[in-house]
């Protein structure tokens, strides 16, 4: 019986071809085959993909190096005249202008009107101001120190804590002027007038005031004008 079965068996694979039967075995890929092909190319491109380079900030974006500030900063003009430092001001008509702070070192301002202009702060150092018309003139706090003064209107100016250390002031016209708690250090106040002028405070130390006309000043806390100014010294001693 058994070897009947056996016979049974092997004519049937002989019937479906025992050459073909190996052939078939051999048509199955390999497991390293099926894994090559297991993720397609393109999901692995677009996981490994990196930022596009248009993420960047555009060029348009990016601070160009002038704005830190432009090379040379725009000139004050009033009325059609440049405020800077050494400018050529002579005869301008400033009159109520107001230039806080301004820089007009070294200037030239002779014969200028500045009638009631503001001045606050201004440095005017080394400036020439003479015959200049600074009546009723705000210059509290104000830079004069080596200007030149001579023959200008200062009438009823404020000069507060103004820096006038070395200044020019021969025959200025100082009425009515406050100049309490300036520095009037070696200025020259020859002939100058200083009728009902407020000097509370000023620093006069070797200030020269002969032939100034100090009728009505007003000197209380102030030092006393130096004795090398024989005319002056005897009016403040006899008011």
């Amino acid at each position: 019986m058994k070897k009947l079965l056996l016979a049974v068996v092997l004519s049937g694979v002989a019937a479906c071809g025992g050459s073909n039967a190996a052939s078939v075995d051999w048509q199955f890929k390999p497991p390293s085959a099926l894994a090559t092909t297991a993720v397609p190319a393109s999901t692995v491109v677009l996981a490994t993909a990196a930022v596009p380079a248009t993420a960047a900030l555009p060029e348009a974006e990016v601070a160009p190096a002038t704005t830190a500030g432009p090379a040379n900063e725009a000139v004050k003009t009033v009325r059609g005249y440049r405020i800077e430092p050494y400018a050529d001001l002579s005869g301008a008509n400033l009159s109520r202008v107001d230039l806080f702070g301004v820089d007009l070192t070294g200037a030239n301002l002779t014969g200028a009107n500045l009638y009631l202009a503001k001045l606050w702060g201004v440095d005017l150092s080394g400036a020439d101001l003479s015959r200049a018309d600074l009546t009723d003139t705000y210059l509290a706090y104000a830079h004069l120190s080596g200007a030149n003064l001579t023959r200008t209107v200062l009438r009823r100016a404020t000069l507060y804590e103004a820096d006038l250390a070395g200044a020019d002031l021969t025959g200025a016209d100082l009425t009515g002027a406050d100049l309490s708690y300036a520095d009037l250090t070696k200025a020259k106040l020859k002939d100058a007038y200083l009728t009902s002028a407020n000097l509370t405070g000023a620093d006069q130390t070797g200030a020269d005031l002969t032939g100034a006309n100090l009728k009505d000043v007003y000197l209380n806390g102030a030092d006393p004008p130096s004795k090398h100014s024989f005319w002056a010294y005897d009016t403040y001693q006899n008011r």
